[in-house]
């Protein structure tokens, strides 16, 4: 148990809330962002043709300015050494976000291939998990309440 987190979460929530009000907020779900495995995304390209299309307008128009965003992602797919794309940085999933639209721009990808794209780094979580206590999401609430003594000890 993360005590630490659990008390710095516990700090956060409002004031006065009962041991069940927490017991229902750190069962709670929530969205999170995550990584993509690079054959989910290969695959995806591959099973609709979108590879055979990227390199078709690469070689058609190799400086266009969308030619970089083209070349960068068949490269990362195609790249030995890279597994996933760290779409948890949010960094990477704005620039990620802004090849798409390129790619969009100039009709090699639809709206919905960027769209199925981007939704592969949605997922959910427990706000206990998100706080590296994944263990209070599946204890009973006499536990819980265990755990929140327990956490209320910590310095």
């Amino acid at each position: 148990m993360d005590y630490p987190n659990l008390k710095t979460w516990l700090a956060a929530e409002p004031s006065g809330s009962t041991p069940a009000q927490l017991y229902a907020a750190v069962q709670a779900t929530v969205p999170v962002t995550i990584d993509i495995p690079i054959g989910s995304i290969e695959g995806y390209l591959r099973t609709r043709g979108l590879v055979h299309a990227m390199e078709t307008w690469l070689a058609a128009n190799p400086t266009s300015p969308v030619a970089a965003p083209v070349s960068e992602l068949l490269g990362l797919i195609m790249s030995p050494h890279i597994a996933t794309i760290e779409m948890s940085s949010p960094a990477i999933a704005a620039a990620m976000s802004q090849s798409l639209a390129a790619i969009v721009s100039v009709g090699i990808f639809s709206t919905q291939n960027q769209t199925d794209l981007l939704a592969m780094s949605a997922s959910s979580t427990t706000v206990a998990a998100s706080i590296d206590c994944p263990e209070l999401a599946t204890m009973d609430i006499a536990s819980f309440e265990q755990e929140l003594l327990a956490a209320a000890k910590v310095l």
